[in-house]
């Protein structure tokens, strides 16, 4: 499997292509804002989509659901703690001043423990709450991908609706740190990481902010 990403839009999102290099059949995670440049990095790679997996249900890591949907036939995946985030795309879209339609419907509702096939390759569904209510990761044996729960340096943000500090600290910790040191951390903005760069360096994990501490 390899896998790679494309960052669009004003909220500077990564939409990520995992793919099966034996048969291209590819998994899209959190298709952004910018729907051209997500069908062309499509078209120009010759993937076949057979997955739409959105690790948490704000707008701008689900934008163009609905379109890849339509071009692609692949179904959309979604936690459903996060049912009552997605179905409200139009509100969300209004905040920040966008006008967008209702997204398709959810196909398949993951949950923990999920094994994602696409051609020879498969990825494992983790549910890390605290973002977001319904917010999973996706992982193998070398590699995370973990929308907005962990970044380089920090973490997610927990004053949008549904998210909780506490619940977030004890996923990242309980969830993603226990993977494994080696592990590669792919979020859905900036940089990635490895497991063993944040327990060196992020304050929400060593114990530099109040209130938190290394486990």
């Amino acid at each position: 499997m390899r896998f790679f990403r494309v960052t669009t839009g004003v909220f500077q999102a990564h939409t990520y292509f995992l793919i099966c290099e034996q048969t291209r059949q590819t998994l899209v995670i959190d298709p952004g804002e910018e729907f051209d440049a997500i069908a062309d990095a499509i078209q120009k790679e010759r993937l076949d989509v057979v997955r739409i997996v959105v690790s948490h249900a704000h707008l701008d890591h689900f934008w163009s659901a609905g379109a890849l949907r339509e071009m692609t036939g692949a179904p959309i995946h979604l936690h459903p703690a996060d049912d009552f985030l997605y179905t409200q795309l139009p509100e969300q879209g209004s905040w920040f001043g966008f006008d967008l339609e209702d997204a398709p419907p959810v196909e398949v509702y993951l949950k923990d423990g999920d094994v994602l096939t696409f051609g020879r390759a498969q990825v494992r569904v983790r549910h890390v709450p605290g973002h977001s209510p319904g917010h999973v990761m996706l992982y193998n044996e070398t590699d995370a991908w973990v929308g907005d729960c962990l970044f380089a340096s920090s973490v997610g943000r927990v004053d949008l609706p549904g998210g909780d500090g506490p619940t977030l600290i004890n996923s990242i910790e309980e969830r993603i740190v226990t993977l494994g040191e080696h592990y590669r951390i792919h979020p859905g903005h900036g940089p990635s990481t490895t497991v063993a760069r944040e327990l060196d360096d992020n304050p929400f994990l060593t114990g530099r902010l109040p209130g938190l501490s290394r486990r």
